[in-house]
């Protein structure tokens, strides 16, 4: 890489392009790179926890159109973690104990 300087192609792209000439692809512009990931806000969150604090990370992310691995973050920071099936708060008040 030294002797062609920082313009010279990396070996990933080169190893990518012999997969794609292999397979009869000759189209070197790059993909449609994917929009960074929603966000969700806590409340739009709790309120599907307060119908249903059963549903699992994948189905609260279909509903609320983000990926699980967000729902998981948001559900993080709020405090929550998973008992059984429900998700409950991390910190139990006296009541709850």
């Amino acid at each position: 890489m030294q002797a062609y300087g920082e313009n010279a192609v990396g070996l990933t792209t080169i190893k990518e392009w012999f997969f794609k000439f292999k397979k009869g692809e000759f189209n070197l512009e790059d993909k449609p790179r994917v929009d960074r990931p929603k966000e969700t806000s806590a409340d739009d969150l709790q309120a599907l926890l307060d119908e249903d604090d059963s549903q699992s990370t994948r189905e609260l992310g279909r509903l609320l159109n983000v990926d699980h691995i967000t729902i998981l973050r948001n559900l993080k920071a709020m405090g929550k973690v998973q008992i059984g099936t429900r998700w409950v708060p991390h910190k139990l008040t006296e009541r709850q104990k």
